[in-house]
């Protein structure tokens, strides 16, 4: 995979990049829309392209017992079957591991995960996965691996640990083995394990980093640690990685803890935040955070109006009415106001880094974005 470095913070490890993709170039650090079937809950075509994504993110478990991969694959693939003809990247559907954990049983060679639709329980190895990433035709494929609980003992944390390493071996090979289905090249991120424990994320980024991937992926954090545990875990592995290949934080988060991590280096994100607390009636702004649904918002008639797309929403008043009514509409509101706000973080991020001021942005900015209102 093609990663140019562009731009370096002189005073932090924030960087500018290009990825580049047969589906286009993403622009890094990025943030990547969850759309796990294939669609961004609440949001409808027309309000997809207002949002204009470089890249989403999508998952091979759900896909693959909704819609199912034949449909995909006879409508040409993923990028074919929603009409998106840009990037998109698939999680190895090793997170439902954790997600799903009650109802799970995991082998040496793979793991039983019970479907939440119909009970059923389907065996995940390291080889279907890839085939069915590959039947899927995602830009970006991921290894499976197992996450596990932040609290996990430590001697369960090492058996674990060395499995996801041993299934990323085996991931490699039935990705090198696997031809390719579609038109367009795949590329192959490797997931990094290790729970809280310094000498094992060590131990594994180093052998994992000599694989020579297209890329690595922090995984098994925001589960529950505190986020000091957490900063700790993604420095240990970054000083621990090529610089020249892209660095992917799994699952990561609220807008303090995108611009901390990219302060120490992280390139691209994912996270369910910003759709799933929008459709709960929380939304991101330059002045802090909003519930929508609090009384305080009732007579409020100031106006939610996105500066990055110039876009004039509603005013509170009316989404709160919304929200109250239970109408559709107000969660779609909500959910496209919190990806323009992701997105507009992302790209004043870029902006700071080009002009070296990003550490002093960053303490700038945190306390005033995290502040309830």
């Amino acid at each position: 995979m093609n990663f140019n470095i562009l731009y370096k913070d002189k005073k932090s490890n924030a960087r500018i990049g290009k990825l580049y993709t047969d589906h286009g170039i993403i622009k890094t650090p990025i943030f990547m829309p969850i759309a796990t079937k294939g669609y961004i809950k609440n949001i409808n075509k027309e309000y997809l392209d207002k949002i204009n994504p470089e890249i989403i993110l999508s998952n091979t478990f759900h896909l693959n017992i909704e819609p199912g991969i034949k449909v995909i694959y006879k409508s040409g693939g993923l990028h074919n079957f929603i009409k998106f003809n840009k990037p998109i990247i698939t999680d190895s559907g090793g997170f439902q591991l954790y997600s799903l954990s009650n109802n799970n049983n995991i082998k040496y060679n793979g793991a039983y995960i019970k479907s939440y639709k119909n009970g059923k329980k389907y065996f995940f190895t390291p080889k279907k996965s890839i085939i069915i990433q590959k039947y899927i035709g995602s830009d970006i494929i991921t290894s499976l691996d197992e996450c596990i609980k932040y609290n996990t003992n430590k001697k369960y944390v090492k058996i674990s640990t060395d499995r996801s390493y041993n299934w990323l071996l085996k991931s490699i090979y039935y990705f090198k083995k696997k031809k390719k289905i579609y038109n367009h090249k795949q590329y192959l991120f490797g997931i990094i394990q290790g729970g809280l424990y310094k000498d094992i994320r060590i131990k594994n980024t180093i052998k994992i980093s000599k694989l020579d991937l297209d890329g690595y992926a922090i995984g098994g954090l925001q589960v529950g640690e505190t986020k000091k545990k957490m900063y700790k875990i993604i420095k240990y592995i970054i000083n621990n990685l090529p610089n020249n290949k892209p660095i992917y934080l799994m699952g990561v988060g609220m807008p303090w803890d995108i611009l901390n991590s990219i302060y120490l280096g992280v390139d691209m994100f994912d996270c369910v935040i910003p759709t799933r607390n929008g459709r709960n009636g929380m939304l991101f702004t330059w002045k802090g955070i909003i519930n929508i649904k609090n009384k305080k918002w009732k007579y409020n008639n100031t106006r939610i109006y996105n500066n990055f797309n110039k876009i004039d929403i509603c005013s509170k008043s009316y989404l709160r009415h919304l929200f109250k009514c239970n109408e559709y509409s107000g969660k779609l509101i909500a959910t496209l106001n919190n990806l323009l706000f992701y997105k507009s973080l992302i790209k004043k991020a870029r902006l700071h880094i080009k002009n070296n001021t990003f550490n002093k942005w960053r303490k700038y900015i945190i306390p005033i974005i995290s502040k309830k209102l």
